[in-house]
């Protein structure tokens, strides 16, 4: 009987040895990977904050770009305004020319003619 038990304690003690070093290169296997993991973490943190700058970059580029864009298109619709304002002065002061012109001609008879003619050359 103290064979079987002797044999008992070596059988034992052979699968905890076996164990023992398999739970040892698990755990070594587990620290590995964790490291590799971290490391992978640790670049593709950084591959993700820099393109994170650059797209900043590419938005503030765009924002100022829209905001030139608007500042252009007020000065091209205000210069408009203005030059439809100088074409509505001039209208009026070709129409008061004209009248001024018409009212002369009706008064000097001849001679009127003869500068509408010339004014109808120019």
């Amino acid at each position: 009987m103290n064979k079987k038990i002797i044999l008992g304690l070596m059988i034992a003690i052979g699968l905890t040895g076996c164990m023992g070093d398999e739970i040892k290169q698990k755990n070594i296997t587990e620290k590995v990977v964790m490291k590799k993991e971290a490391k992978l973490s640790t670049m593709y943190l950084k591959q993700i904050s820099i393109i994170s700058g650059r797209l900043d970059g590419m938005n503030q580029a765009i924002v100022q770009g829209l905001g030139e864009t608007l500042d252009t298109a007020r000065l091209a619709r205000e210069m408009a305004e203005n030059a439809m304002a100088l074409a509505e002065k001039n209208q009026i002061l070709l129409e008061e020319l004209k009248g001024s012109k018409s009212a002369s001609a009706g008064n000097d008879g001849g001679e009127g003619n003869e500068e509408e003619a010339q004014e109808d050359d120019f």
